[in-house]
């Protein structure tokens, strides 16, 4: 797997998805479920083409990320697929010029087919969902933290504003020669 993966690479299959509602609009009813699961994907995939440049994202987290992607791009582009197999473009005249229609072939579609699809959608929002989740939680953990290194912080400051070591350093310097050095011998001190 390559790491040049990048959060903007989401915009393909954000496009992917939108093309293929659009093309599901007048399909027949039998097609309704489908339809919602891929507009529940288009949905989430546009959420994380928002969301997700504006996190701080790991190697890991890019990974899965990439993962997750090509699962999106893969479920979609077989989807398009079979698109292309049942219906046909056709064109209207109409009062506002030609438009292009598809036009829905007679079809014999398992359902098992359909519900696979819808399946490896459901799976891709599911994944999704999680990542996003993973995110949120991870930012939560740094801002909890960085709220207790600042609690822990101002209780120090409140406890006492003096920094120590100068002032040890300060205590070294003057002190005499031999000053303290029969603590330094006795027998207690050594042992």
């Amino acid at each position: 797997m390559s790491l040049s993966f990048s959060v903007g690479d989401f915009i393909a299959a954000v496009e992917l998805a939108n093309k293929i509602r659009k093309e599901f609009v007048d399909a027949p009813s039998q097609f309704k479920a489908i339809t919602d699961e891929i507009r529940s994907l288009s949905i989430v995939l546009q959420d994380a083409d928002v969301a997700f440049p504006k996190q701080e994202i790991n190697t890991d987290h890019k990974r899965d990320l990439e993962d997750i992607d090509k699962g999106c791009q893969n479920v979609l582009g077989k989807l398009q697929r079979i698109l292309d197999k049942i219906s046909e473009l056709s064109s209207e005249s109409g009062n506002f010029g030609k438009r292009i229609k598809r036009v829905w072939k007679r079809l014999n579609w398992k359902p098992e087919d359909i519900d696979e699809l819808r399946s490896r959608i459901s799976t891709n929002v599911g994944f999704l969902d999680a990542f996003n989740g993973r995110l949120t939680r991870d930012n939560v953990v740094k801002l909890v933290r960085h709220q207790e290194d600042q609690g822990r912080q101002t209780v120090l400051d409140w406890i006492t504003l003096i920094d120590y070591a100068p002032q040890q350093s300060d205590f070294i310097t003057r002190r005499q020669a031999g000053t303290g050095q029969w603590l330094l011998d006795s027998i207690e001190y050594q042992t």
